[in-house]
């Protein structure tokens, strides 16, 4: 029988002496200043990660007419997850996972398996059995993938069963439950003791991932974290039909048929948004955690910010947003602002919408200075996949700044004039050589009811 430890009491408060290899383990929880990127990756309407970052670059456009998996749905312009219009993609034909581990998947959780997957095998964390490599620290590992509308279409299914008098099957549940994707996934990963979290914000899901994670790992308490934004919305043609209503009563949706003319943010004839779905995700560390395991480093995160408008249930607050915009692009540290190279814009091509950002972004930056900023709204090519609509931004300014090539805006055929005068908004691709690209950028989410969101990258050097 192990021998008591000798108990010591300060202050009538009781304590014993911890092992050593508790000490070790506790002592690794030091504040860092720094947080990098080490890998990106998603899984878009154009493919997975390669094929969305060319498409991107290629001015491509992922909106097509869309009518359901049955054909049940009224043909509407959308960007589903595809392998094209007619065939929806099938995560789990990608997934080594038996058939009593599948029974708990959701489709949204298999998206997400694919795509975290593919982060950290690009970030050189995973082991060959598809599991975190075992030098890492499972406990030391989180995963924070956010979702404007989660699983929650899914309890709508079980209600179906059980009107019909259907039998609900355990499964069902955790299929519905908002949670759930990210727990199966650390399951199948293998991060063990690490940290798994959800939250909802709407449009801005993803910024507020990021700060999650950011702070996370600026405290010390985790090494790295695997954060970004899904949507999944059009695999059931019950639910197809139910998220068409749902944005069709806030009067935000395109009903444009033409997939080349619905979605045209800045256009002086834009309508509305082409709803679309996705995932994507940003492998974040500590600089001596990716220092230490000899990670190449591809860009620094060096702000994430959130604020709640609480004014409006729709219409952002103008004021509040170029707030947000500006604390997003503060130096704290050194008092200054810091001018962006690249701007990835919300821009979701609304008639409200896009005004309202670009005069916040006007209130954010200096006007002397707001020209020399690149200027591109990705919601052109991928549609607005809502939750996941700000990593996707973020990976393709992470790709920006590591390569040197910036994606158009696309389906811009009569600028608004008015809107834009004085702003350099990038409508074709631009090259650079790597050593000469962009030093840094950033991404800003707005969300309904007023959730806004942002984040500055900078560009990694030695």
């Amino acid at each position: 029988m192990a021998a008591r430890s000798e108990v010591q009491v300060h202050y009538g408060i009781r304590s014993i002496a911890l092992p050593d290899e508790a000490i070790r383990r506790e002592s690794l929880n030091r504040p860092t200043n720094t947080v990098v990127v080490t890998a990106y990756a998603a899984r878009t309407g154009f493919g997975d990660t390669d094929a969305t970052i060319k498409a991107r670059l290629d001015g491509k456009s992922s909106a097509v007419v869309f009518q359901g998996p049955t054909g049940g749905t009224e043909p509407r312009v959308a960007a589903p997850l595809s392998i094209d219009s007619a065939h929806l993609y099938d995560p789990f034909a990608e997934l080594n996972l038996n058939s009593k581990d599948q029974r708990w998947f959701s489709y949204q959780a298999g998206v997400e398996l694919v795509v975290v997957r593919d982060a950290l095998n690009r970030a050189g964390l995973l082991g060959p059995d598809g599991r975190l490599d075992h030098s890492v620290d499972p406990e030391r590992g989180g995963l924070f993938v956010y979702s404007g509308s989660g699983q929650q279409l899914n309890y709508y299914s079980i209600g179906k069963k059980v009107d019909e008098g259907r039998r609900v099957k355990p499964t069902d549940p955790f299929q519905a439950f908002t949670d759930q994707p990210n727990i199966r996934v650390a399951e199948q990963l293998g991060l063990t003791g690490g940290k798994a979290r959800f939250a909802s914000a709407a449009c801005a899901s993803s910024p507020y991932a990021f700060e999650d994670a950011y702070l996370q790992i600026t405290s010390g308490e985790l090494d790295f974290v695997v954060a970004g934004g899904i949507e999944t919305v059009f695999e059931n043609p019950d639910h197809s039909e139910k998220i068409f209503a749902f944005f069709d009563a806030l009067h935000s949706l395109s009903r444009n048929p033409d997939p080349e003319t619905a979605n045209r943010p800045l256009d002086r004839n834009r309508e509305g948004f082409v709803l679309g779905e996705g995932a994507a995700v940003l492998v974040l560390e500590s600089l001596e955690h990716a220092q230490q395991r000899g990670a190449k480093i591809l860009a620094v995160l060096e702000q994430a910010t959130t604020s709640i408008d609480a004014d409006d249930q729709t219409m952002a607050n103008q004021d509040n947003v170029s707030r947000l915009m500006r604390r997003t692009l503060t130096d704290r540290r050194a008092g200054r602002l810091i001018l962006p190279a690249v701007y990835m814009g919300h821009l979701t091509s609304t008639k409200v919408g896009d005004p309202i950002e670009i005069g916040a972004l006007r209130g954010a930056i200096p006007e002397e200075y707001i020209g020399e900023t690149a200027i591109v709204a990705p919601k052109s090519a991928t549609s607005h996949t809502v939750g996941a609509s700000g990593a996707m931004a973020a990976v393709e300014l992470v790709n920006t700044l590591e390569t040197g090539s910036i994606a158009p805006t696309i389906h811009l055929q009569e600028p608004d004039e008015e809107l834009i005068h004085g702003l350099d908004i990038v409508t074709e691709r631009r090259d650079s050589s790597p050593t000469n690209a962009p030093q840094n950028g950033a991404v800003v989410s707005m969300g309904f009811g007023g959730q806004n969101g942002g984040i500055r990258l900078r560009k990694w050097e030695e």
